[in-house]
């Protein structure tokens, strides 16, 4: 998670519409980790957001690592969860613009999951209605608006409800 700073310039002084690119399941992360990028996202002047999850490309120093068992994958199980998890902690006036990402043609060597492109969609989208919940689910009413920025003011933390 980076700092605040990094991001005011550009979503308050020069009024750029700006789309966070989150990968999902980075090494060491873990689902606290995951949420508390989401609460950072929803306190910056972001417009979007693309969820990605890590992926192992053919040719890379994370194919490397994995191959060498270095590093460990989410399951297909495990993004949708915590996905969805995440979905209902965003704001909701944030665009969700992709909800996984995929390889070239030919580049993919894991999770075989992250192919299917089409199925994990619809395993997100019907993980949300059998928990019959959606986008910003779990913030306070009084969180719903998004916050008012200012490049001075102290950003306002969003917690869901315990």
């Amino acid at each position: 998670v980076m700092e605040n700073q990094t991001f005011r310039p550009v979503g308050a002084k020069e009024e750029i519409k700006v789309c966070a690119h989150l990968i999902v399941g980075l090494p060491g992360e873990g689902l606290g980790h995951f949420l508390k990028t989401i609460e950072f996202i929803n306190n910056l002047p972001v417009q979007a957001v693309k969820f990605h999850n890590l992926y192992v490309a053919r040719d890379t120093e994370l194919a490397r690592m994995w191959e060498m068992g270095q590093v460990k994958l989410l399951g297909e199980d495990e993004y949708v969860q915590w996905l969805v998890q995440g979905l209902e902690r965003l704001r909701p006036d944030i665009v969700v613009q992709r909800l996984n990402g995929d390889a070239a043609q030919g580049e993919l060597l894991a999770p075989a999951w992250a192919a299917q492109k089409s199925h994990l969609l619809q395993r997100i989208l019907d993980s949300l209605e059998e928990r019959q919940t959606w986008q910003g689910n779990l913030l306070r009413p009084v969180e719903l608006a998004p916050p008012h920025f200012h490049p001075d003011h102290d950003s306002r933390s969003l917690r869901p409800f315990s």
